[in-house]
C-alpha cells in the first residue's frame, strides 16, 4: 500500500502563488487559526472547501487555476486510500523573521498519516497562504532524525 501512495503522490506538490487576484481577506486571524479553519472545513465539507478556504487568503491566487483542480484531484485520490481521518497534530513551526512562516501538521488516517505543510507569508497586518504541499514520504526523515549522532543525548553539555 505505501508503495502505491509513493507512486501516486507526488513527493511534495506545491501551489506556487500567481494569478488574478480573486481572493478575500482573512482579516488579521493568525496562521494557527486559519490551519484551525482549514482543518475544520476538512473535516466538515471535505478536501476541496477546505482548499478553498486556506487559497482565499492570498488574494494574487485564482482558485480556478488548473494546478489547484489538478492537486484537489490527487490529494483527493490519495486520501481515499487512507482510510477515515482520526485528526490533525503539529510537527513543527519554522520561520524566517517575522513575516515568514512553515507549518507542518500531521493528517492521520486509518491507515497512514499524511503531512500538510503550509507556508504564509504576513503582509501588512494579513498573513496569506504562499505556499501548500502534501506528502506521504517522511519515514526517512523521521529515521534520519533517530540516528545516533543527531540525537540530543550523545552530545556532551
Amino acid at each position: 500500500m505505501h508503495t502505491i501512495l509513493k507512486n501516486l503522490v507526488i513527493l511534495y506538490f506545491i501551489i506556487p502563488i500567481g494569478g488574478c487576484a480573486q481572493g478575500k481577506s482573512n482579516g488579521n486571524l493568525a496562521p494557527v487559526t486559519i490551519i484551525d479553519n482549514f482543518y475544520d472545513n476538512y473535516h466538515t465539507y471535505g478536501i476541496d472547501k477546505a482548499l478553498d478556504y486556506i487559497f482565499l487568503t492570498n488574494k494574487w491566487l485564482n482558485i480556478s487555476d488548473s494546478s489547484i483542480i489538478s492537486l484537489k484531484i490527487q490529494l483527493a485520490a490519495t486520501i481515499k486510500l487512507l482510510g477515515k481521518y482520526q485528526g490533525y497534530e503539529q510537527i513543527t513551526k519554522k520561520q524566517i523573521g517575522n513575516n515568514y512562516l512553515l507549518y507542518s501538521y500531521l493528517t492521520r488516517y486509518e491507515r497512514q498519516p499524511l503531512r500538510f505543510t503550509f507556508i504564509f507569508y504576513r503582509v501588512n497586518d494579513n498573513w496569506q497562504l504562499q505556499h501548500f504541499k502534501y506528502d506521504v514520504d517522511f519515514d526517512a526523515e523521521l529515521e534520519k532524525a533517530a540516528e545516533v549522532y543527531l540525537l540530543k543525548e550523545n552530545y556532551k553539555e
